[in-house]
């Protein structure tokens, strides 16, 4: 267990890289809009609606920003602007709202600078929501749009034949098609292609399913819908990347999730399929890829006859048997074992390289037991990840994955690999905020407390601390802040708190709670004192609940 989560760790950068790319292939910006939607959108009215306020809210936000820029900056967002307000193509209605706003922040820009600055960051952030909105209703609607043309072509295209006679489910795509979404969000559906084992090992995918079934639970129960179809695939057969391929093909107005772990003979690989809404490709890649399975095996046999040197003694001093008689009690296989290790660690003390000497211990249930507890937990970390990404990038939902973290590593009694395997996760997420830093910065410091919060359970808190740091700092990047230690300029700070940072300052605050007064930052400490002094001394007149205490006294 422990060499492989600490292998699992060092697989932060690659899962990032897919992360980042997953949550990218899911915007819609224009120009892949123009190229993959153009005749659908011909074709439908609703569907130019949608784009038509989508594009408004994108250019009204990249003009705001173009005024803000500055010299050469301010050069370069205008020739961005104009090239994007050609491609726009936005009817009369739209256009004229369009002016309207032009109008509103060339009249704002010649107010007093923190006025404009507060007035920017309102419209900024209710424009960054409304973007936000409108994206995510356009995929919903193009989505269902895909999903009938795709039915139609199921049931009219000739070529079809063909596509079945490699198809790899038991379910026909007009099957999965036609189940109508629920009224809110469209359910992510799981699939697990067959595990594959060498000769001589017992099968995993009972156990693999009935872990994930209990998994998923908790993300239905929490109202981010996955439809998981265990035993929906055909057989080994079907498997790889053109059996994905296919998939793809007939379901890509679907979000899918296919899970395909493998041993080798030498090396154990965990295959990933993902794709949400509006994707215009897949994506297929190794996630655990030839990590020497052996290594979990022998550890867990070395572990067994630490265990029966112990009970050997306990024996010894508790019961009139002799060693001899006591070893005929566990059989050879254990006994062999243990002078392997004791041949092993004596080794280590010389300059010799043991992996060069293909020590193998004779392995048992248990230790294959071991090696399948891997390859749920990393089915299940990857699982959440995916879902926690899908519902993050299309409905704005923040992750579920770190809450369900403890009961997940519950088992796992090393707290040095939790602490690596938790680190890998955090990473996870940094990926996929920085790929959304664009669209809704203003989201990003609260998903980054919220995190903070469910890491709360680990006994070493660096990590939490690490998240609330990064959250502080996003926060002051949206109020164009860039170092850490401008906290502490009490007047700047007074420029820049208003009530609209209510809540991500009454979050920190939760935060700090659950973290403890051993744990705390001096950042965010200082912080959320210059922001109840605003308070108490009137600078901030009034919050969500209504006057503030100066204002009550008065």
């Amino acid at each position: 267990m422990k060499k492989v989560l600490s292998w699992l760790g060092s697989c932060a950068k690659s899962t990032g890289k897919l992360l980042k790319g997953v949550v990218v292939q899911g915007s819609y910006m224009a120009d892949t809009t123009a190229e993959n939607t153009q005749l659908s959108i011909a074709a439908n009215a609703a569907l130019e609606e949608k784009r038509q306020e989508m594009r408004l809210a994108e250019l009204q936000l990249g003009y705001l920003r173009h005024k803000e820029s500055q010299d050469f900056q301010a050069d370069q967002a205008k020739v961005s602007y104009e090239r994007a307000l050609e491609k726009a193509q936005l009817d009369n209605q739209y256009a004229m709202k369009l002016q309207e706003f032009v109008k509103s922040v060339d009249y704002a820009i010649h107010q007093e600078g923190i006025k404009f600055q507060k007035w920017r960051l309102q419209q900024e952030q209710g424009l960054q929501l409304e973007l936000q909105n409108h994206r995510q209703a356009f995929e919903r609607e193009m989505a269902a749009y895909q999903r009938q043309t795709a039915i139609k072509v199921a049931r009219e295209q000739i070529e079809i034949q063909k596509i079945f006679q490699n198809w790899p489910l038991k379910i026909l795509p007009t099957q999965l098609l036609e189940s109508p979404p629920d009224d809110g969000y469209i359910p992510i559906k799981v699939f697990i292609a067959p595990p594959k084992f060498p000769k001589g090992f017992p099968s995993l995918e009972e156990d693999l399913v009935t872990a994930l079934k209990d998994f998923l639970k908790n993300y239905n129960h929490q109202g981010r819908l996955v439809e998981f179809l265990d035993g929906a695939w055909e057989n080994e057969r079907f498997s790889g990347g053109a059996s994905i391929k296919v998939l793809f093909g007939m379901l890509n107005s679907n979000p899918i999730l296919v899970l395909e772990p493998e041993i080798l003979t030498n090396y154990l690989n965990l295959n990933v399929a993902y794709w949400g809404l509006g994707q215009k490709r897949h994506f297929y890649e190794p996630i655990i890829s030839k990590m020497p399975y052996r290594d979990i095996l022998f550890d867990s046999a070395k572990e067994r006859a630490k265990e029966w040197q112990k009970h050997i003694e306990k024996l010894l001093n508790s019961s009139a048997k002799n060693l001899e008689e006591i070893k005929k009690i566990y059989g050879q296989e254990i006994q062999r074992n243990f002078q392997l290790l004791q041949d092993e660690e004596e080794l280590k003390k010389t300059d010799i390289d043991i992996s060069q000497l293909g020590l193998k211990y004779t392995i048992n249930e248990k230790d294959i037991h071991e090696l399948y507890q891997v390859i749920i937990t990393a089915n299940c970390l990857i699982s959440g990840l995916l879902i926690d990404t899908y519902y993050l990038n299309h409905y704005g939902l923040p992750p579920l994955l770190p809450k369900l973290l403890p009961d997940l590593l519950q088992d796992i009694p090393d707290n040095k690999i939790v602490v690596e395997v938790v680190q890998w996760v955090v990473e996870g997420y940094r990926s996929i905020y920085e790929v959304l830093q664009d669209e809704r910065s203003h989201q990003i410091p609260e998903l980054g407390l919220q995190l903070a919060k469910n890491l709360a359970f680990l006994p070493d808190n660096s990590l939490a601390k690490e998240q609330v740091n990064y959250s502080i700092q996003s926060w002051l990047g949206i109020h164009g802040i860039s170092q850490l230690e401008a906290i502490e300029d009490t007047q700047l700070m007074k420029s820049v708190i208003d009530v609209a940072d209510e809540d991500f300052l009454n979050m920190l605050s939760q935060c700090l709670a659950s973290l403890g007064k051993e744990n705390s930052l001096a950042e965010a400490d200082a912080l959320l004192s210059i922001w109840h002094n605003l308070k108490f001394q009137g600078d901030i007149k009034v919050d969500k609940k209504g006057p503030t205490l100066f204002w009550e006294i008065s």
